[in-house]
């Protein structure tokens, strides 16, 4: 099986304790495990950066933490995809009724690819759904 992962499973899957922490472990361990292929866009490095010194700020996230979280993240090999011309990725957030194209790369590398997104972003799942994108929303 070929997945795209939303930087949201990383985050999540190294910092949270809670149900949805469990989940994104979980499934992330068994692609490992399974040797899936896992894909994101380029940006995704961004985003669990980003998402990791955001905890870092507003919730007291430990160094180690965010160094565990990282160090699980280069066991799973995701390949990383450059993004389409900027009018498909629009043309993608307009579908998702999204301000921002961030999401949309997402979407982009599924569609190129022919596999499914995961996310935690409930939002984006619905929005993905109702436009005849595939996405799975985890938990």
């Amino acid at each position: 099986m070929t997945a795209i992962i939303d930087a949201n499973l990383i985050v999540v899957a190294g910092t949270e304790t809670s149900m949805r922490g469990v989940a994104a472990r979980d499934r992330l361990e068994q692609w490992h495990l399974a040797g899936e292929d896992l894909h994101a866009p380029q940006l995704f490095s961004y985003e669990v950066a980003s998402g990791l010194r955001s905890l870092q700020v507003t919730a007291s996230l430990s160094r180690r933490t965010t160094e565990r979280t990282l160090g699980f993240l280069r066991t799973l090999d995701v390949t990383l995809h450059p993004p389409s011309s900027a009018p498909v990725l629009i043309a993608i957030a307009r579908r998702l009724l999204q301000t921002k194209a961030y999401d949309a790369a997402y979407i982009d590398i599924a569609l190129r690819v022919g596999a499914q997104l995961w996310t935690l972003d409930r939002s984006l799942a619905r929005n993905a759904r109702s436009a005849g994108f595939p996405v799975t929303l985890l938990v």
